[in-house]
């Protein structure tokens, strides 16, 4: 994320080049990580609310992440071009960060379990092979090796639908109240549906496709972990957070005041972590899962972009930026490094879960280091570099503030 955005001459995206924000990249590390930690215990059956809140609380900073940077890339192209051209550019661009690595996987994943209803129903293999199997609650479709690629159907309907308000967010002058109105909006539906908990569990239970909970989610936890409208919160608040610091060009440097707001919304994410993850609510239950975090996250996106901090300095240090920058590869091929520490620690179990633990953060790391490296960013540039190589234009767009956007987690 810290290289300039790239744009061709023939296209007007943007008259004034924009800061760009190391930090962001290093934010995306830490999204993989602390799902890989989560899930590297949870894979040795060490279970605790704590665990589940760091992969609830990982996931709502991708997504919110997410629409941060897709929308600081790609709004003001949207709104200098026009739908149709920018459209191209930026689902190409999508498709080129996305898709050539979860086909692989999704390949390999789904051939060693020949009992998944990929093989057996039309529907679903259709879904799976479009990245549109959390649209349809079977997100456990792709099978247990890319088990974590729900979250790449999500953030493709995610994107499809910012496409016809990219143009409208870039020209909102006043970010504030959109931002505020959209956390009451949020605030609202959930509430709504946490009182309707039980009517709402029935009236989606149609969308249950397989009685296997590890295929097709129970409806009410689809609606509110995997289905992308209610990520829609998360997604859109960080494309507003990215329109606030396009309309407040300047970066500044340390503000008191800015680092004990900061100070807060890190505490506050600590809190529900440790503390209110293990209440027995409905509310708190039925928020947890999404936007609980959300508009705390919001608010550390913005403060690491315009100030400098400690986490916006930890963020952008070399092993954090080296973090995001292979944390797909990190997050999609997770479960394959557990299944191969399992078959490595056999017959070990007085080898302690900590232990473990780190060796399967250095074995992933290696092998997604590898991936990135020999496969992922390779099968990016080709992509991309196809509009060239038959002849077309193309801005080239840079991805993510120049490293990529997305976790595909």
């Amino acid at each position: 994320m810290t290289e300039p955005l790239a744009v061709n001459k023939t296209a007007k995206i943007s008259k004034v080049a924009r800061p760009q924000f190391p930090a962001l990249t290093g934010l995306r590390g830490l999204a993989a990580y602390s799902i890989l930690v989560a899930h590297a215990l949870n894979f040795q059956t060490i279970y605790s609310p704590s665990l589940t809140a760091l992969a609830y609380f990982s996931m709502s900073l991708f997504f919110t992440l997410s629409g941060f940077v897709i929308h600081y890339n790609y709004g003001s192209d949207f709104a200098a071009n026009g739908i149709g051209s920018a459209s191209k550019r930026f689902l190409t661009a999508r498709f080129a960060r996305l898709y050539p690595l979860y086909f692989v996987g999704l390949i390999i994943s789904v051939s060693v379990d020949p009992r998944l209803p990929f093989f057996h129903n039309a529907l679903i293999a259709l879904s799976c092979l479009t990245l549109t199997q959390t649209w349809f609650n079977v997100p456990g479709a792709t099978g247990d090796l890319i088990g974590g690629s729900w979250s790449i159907s999500t953030e493709f309907f995610l994107y499809l639908l910012f496409i016809p308000f990219a143009a409208a967010i870039r020209r909102i002058t006043r970010p504030v109240p959109w931002l505020l109105g959209l956390c009451a909006v949020a605030i609202a539906v959930l509430l709504a549906v946490s009182v309707l908990r039980g009517p709402i569990a029935t009236y989606l239970a149609f969308i249950q496709f397989s009685d296997n909970p590890r295929v097709s989610a129970p409806p009410f936890f689809w609606l509110t972990y995997f289905s992308p409208p209610i990520r829609g919160f998360e997604f859109f608040g960080g494309a507003l957070a990215a329109q606030f610091c396009m309309t407040k060009a300047e970066v500044r440097g340390t503000d008191r005041a800015a680092s004990l707001l900061l100070s807060a919304c890190i505490g506050w994410c600590l809190l529900v972590i440790v503390v209110l993850c293990r209440i027995d609510n409905s509310i708190v239950q039925t928020f947890l899962p999404n936007f609980i975090f959300a508009p705390a996250i919001i608010t550390i996106l913005i403060l690491v972009c315009r100030y400098d901090s400690h986490l916006t300095r930890l963020m952008s240090s070399r092993p954090m930026l080296t973090a995001g920058d292979i944390s797909y590869s990190v997050y999609l091929l997770q479960n394959l490094v557990f299944l191969a520490v399992a078959q490595s620690f056999a017959g070990r179990a007085n080898v302690a879960a900590i232990p473990r633990t780190i060796y399967v953060i250095l074995i992933a790391t290696a092998l997604g280091y590898g991936v990135w490296h020999l496969f992922e960013a390779p099968a990016r540039s080709w992509i991309r570099s196809l509009p060239q190589r038959i002849g077309r234009k193309s801005p080239g767009i840079a991805d993510g503030l120049g490293r990529g956007g997305d976790l595909g987690s």
